[in-house]
């Protein structure tokens, strides 16, 4: 087997002094160490991977790397609304490079990749065709990215090995009907389904059983680098605004008991986070982007960003605020 490594965050550089070679055939039992440099370019969780391939391309293994960059962030307001290229899209994700994700739902549905140039965006790329109802999207710090077939049941992952994507998807989940998705920076993937969100645990090689996060919630979800979950809760009816948006805590061994973040809500589908902690809900029957902001402890007062949406189904932010 020969060995390569890649570095899937411009936050994470290969720096000098590792044992291992690109290049260089590897027996089964040997070990090498690969130096990695964290340069964080932005505040906040950073998120990026080790990659070893063979000299195919396939992915032998993967180690997830994470770190926080610390440091001011400003923004001047107000902001200024554009479009990115692309149709119809269900969901929405965004890696550390600032490259947009999204799926188009329907089916058959795609799941598409528009690359970030640093000025502009590039031609949007299909990763994946001829999918059942993909409502939902999201990459990990490897750049893998994971569709939610929503009448299939099951969750994909189209792997990057660095230079290109499988064409062949990996299966992480089945039997569920997924509604929104989130990676942690240990490649766990959560899954919304209906009133429930679960964590699919990756273990090293492959993907363990589920395991039930909440069983009371699922209109969106997104995790951060402490573990906790955000998620909504959505009300008995579309047309009444009770419904709510709550965080599961890590306790280190499990989730504790929710807490009520912010309420008024009519059909929570979307839920994100940004580099300071703060957290948006798309509210696809309220119409509304709202910001529940995270001022150091405590969260404060929403705020609504943007009214009289189409019915929002999806948020998502980069590292430098943009929604």
């Amino acid at each position: 087997q020969v060995l390569t490594e890649g570095i899937a965050n411009g936050d994470f550089t290969a720096a000098s002094g590792g044992t291992c070679a690109s290049g260089t055939a590897y027996t089964v039992g040997q070990s090498c160490t690969v130096n990695v440099q964290f340069n964080p370019q932005y505040a906040g969780l950073r998120t990026g991977a080790v990659v070893l391939t063979d000299s195919t391309g396939n992915i032998l293994g993967t180690v997830y790397l994470s770190g926080t960059g610390l440091g001011p962030q400003l923004a001047y307001p107000p902001g200024v609304q554009s479009s990115v290229p692309g149709t119809t899209a269900y969901a929405v994700a965004v890696d550390g490079a600032g490259n947009l994700y999204y799926a188009t739902g329907g089916s058959p549905g795609q799941a598409i990749k528009v690359p970030w140039t640093g000025t502009s965006w590039g031609t949007p790329v299909t990763l994946l065709s001829g999918l059942n109802y993909p409502y939902s999207i999201a990459v990990d710090g490897a750049g893998n990215v994971y569709i939610g077939e929503l009448l299939n049941g099951d969750v994909l992952k189209v792997t990057w090995n660095g230079t290109s994507y499988s064409s062949t998807p990996v299966t992480v989940a089945t039997g569920i009907s997924p509604d929104d998705l989130a990676v942690d920076r240990n490649g766990n993937v959560y899954i919304a389904s209906g009133s429930t969100v679960v964590e699919v645990p990756w273990t090293g090689n492959s993907y363990s059983s589920p395991v039930t996060v909440t069983s009371s919630a699922g209109g969106g979800v997104a995790v951060d680098a402490a573990g906790n979950v955000y998620t909504g809760k959505n009300p008995a009816t579309f047309d009444t605004p009770e419904g709510t948006v709550i965080e599961l805590p890590w306790t280190g061994s499990g989730w504790g008991a929710a807490e009520t973040l912010a309420s008024g809500f009519y059909y929570p589908t979307g839920v994100a986070l940004d580099s300071t902690g703060s957290v948006y809900v798309a509210d696809s029957s309220g119409e509304t982007l709202t910001k529940i902001p995270w001022p150091g402890s405590g969260f404060g007062t929403p705020v609504t960003l943007a009214s009289g949406l189409h019915q929002p189904q999806d948020v998502a932010l980069d590292a430098a605020g943009n929604v």
